[in-house]
């Protein structure tokens, strides 16, 4: 089945996501950049990894190989050399400099990132150290400097009009985030 075309938005630009990152699939359920110039795109059981600069494509291999879910819900660089997972209830950190999950993971959301609600839909870096995480129509700033949440929680419909709903979200070498939808890369 082809997968329903979202409209374009007046607040974003959007290209399908095989225009935008080729040989990457269309259902990308996360996207993380690992600060390496490579872009993590998650789909099902499986990751592919995009150079940035090349345009290459690695993969598909299975999340498991890294320690990870299969459907893993969302992915984030944390600004201190781990990239962070999340699926359901539960996150995974991984070690960027070792190439290695780190010990004790999975853990609670709850245990690490305190306020965060479960089932993450999207998360992605801002630039500033921070973080934002979509779940729902909740948008939550996470302040990596002092490990918190930023007080107020934001909302889809009036943050992010003409997006009613995230699959992933990363920045990709492009400083702004990129989100993406129903196969479509939504841009400002």
């Amino acid at each position: 089945p082809v997968a329903q075309q979202p409209a374009v938005t007046s607040t974003f630009r959007s290209n399908v996501v095989g225009q935008v990152f080729p040989n990457i699939p269309a259902n990308i359920q996360a996207a993380c950049e690992d600060g390496n110039g490579q872009v993590m795109f998650f789909s099902g059981p499986d990751v592919r990894i995009y150079d940035i600069n090349t345009g290459q494509v690695a993969g598909p291999i299975p999340a498991s190989s890294a320690g990870l879910p299969d459907n893993v819900d969302a992915a984030v660089n944390g600004y201190n050399g781990k990239l962070y997972f999340f699926k359901g209830a539960q996150y995974w950190r991984y070690d960027i400099a070792t190439d290695s999950m780190d010990d004790g993971y999975p853990r609670p959301i709850s245990a690490g990132w305190s306020g965060l609600p479960n089932n993450i839909d999207a998360a992605v870096r801002t630039g500033n150290k921070r973080l934002v995480f979509v779940a729902g129509d909740a948008i939550y700033n996470w302040d990596m400097t002092t490990d918190t949440i930023v007080p107020g929680v934001g909302s889809m419909q009036r943050d992010l009009p003409g997006l009613s709903r995230l699959d992933a979200a990363t920045t990709a070498g492009q400083g702004q985030p990129l989100y993406i939808a129903n196969g479509q890369v939504y841009m400002r």
